[in-house]
């Protein structure tokens, strides 16, 4: 007894010496729940997350935009069965197809600019879409699109997980967000759609989704932070350490599988 007495009142142990334990403690607890220093206020954390999850959501979008549209988009060019099916399957299938090749770019090359760029490009080509005047135009920019939205998953997704590294609330909440892009995506895509053809035609429906991604360029620009090092600049020698063949090979096989699942 006398023995757990002394260790209760440890005398080499001082009260303040206590507290600045508790105080480390706390300030520790509070470092992993609050937000993260790379962020200079919550509205910036929370436009970034924002534009992550519309990073995600790129390829749901487009696919609730064309299922509303891609009727009149084939009355419009004259557009065979065939031809109007391929408006959904090229971005589909280039979106799922080069999905980890990009991965690997944004590993090596950085995160934050493959994910503006490809945002950005989502932008452009969703704009000449709302210009097109032939069937094979419409395809090819629409594969062109699902191109982009491959290239804008793998750095969100990465750029997320090195902001939220520690397991916390606020990580629950980012990565549900994130999650939620897909589908919601989807939803808002097929009524902003129906909405601007209804009012200004189908051609506004692209319009309105390069407006949406032209905004979310500009805002990852000054919001996305960059946690990425180690990362190489673009050469001939960075390229020839970036395994083409097996990227290729994988494109390959992906996009074999899904054409035949068609």
């Amino acid at each position: 007894m006398a023995n757990h007495d002394e260790e209760r009142k440890d005398p080499t142990r001082s009260p303040n010496a206590e507290q600045q334990q508790t105080s480390n403690d706390n300030s520790t607890i509070k470092l992993q729940h609050g937000r993260p220093e790379c962020f200079g206020s919550t509205i910036q954390e929370l436009l970034f997350v924002l534009t992550a999850t519309m990073a995600i959501a790129a390829i749901s979008f487009l696919l609730g935009n064309i299922l509303v549209i891609s009727s009149f988009i084939g009355r419009d060019l004259q557009m065979t069965s065939a031809e109007i099916t391929w408006i959904n399957a090229s971005s589909s299938l280039a979106a799922g197809s080069f999905l980890l090749f990009f991965g690997g770019v944004a590993d090596m090359f950085g995160r934050k600019p493959l994910l503006i760029s490809s945002l950005f490009l989502f932008s452009v080509f969703a704009l000449g879409c709302g210009f097109a005047t032939t069937p094979l135009y419409m395809d090819i920019f629409n594969g062109l699109m699902g191109l982009c939205s491959a290239a804008a998953v793998p750095p969100a997704v990465g750029i997320l997980g090195a902001v939220y590294e520690k397991p916390s609330k606020r990580k629950n909440y980012a990565f549900a967000c994130f999650s939620a892009g897909n589908p919601l995506g989807f939803a808002f895509g097929s009524i902003s759609s129906g909405i601007s053809t209804k009012i200004f035609g189908w051609r506004a429906s692209f319009w309105w989704l390069a407006i949406i991604y032209v905004v979310f360029t500009i805002i990852a620009f000054f919001t996305v932070p960059e946690k990425q090092q180690g990362k190489e600049r673009i050469s001939l020698a960075a390229v020839k350490k970036f395994d083409v063949i097996g990227a290729l090979l994988v494109i390959a096989g992906i996009a074999l599988f899904s054409s035949s699942l068609r």
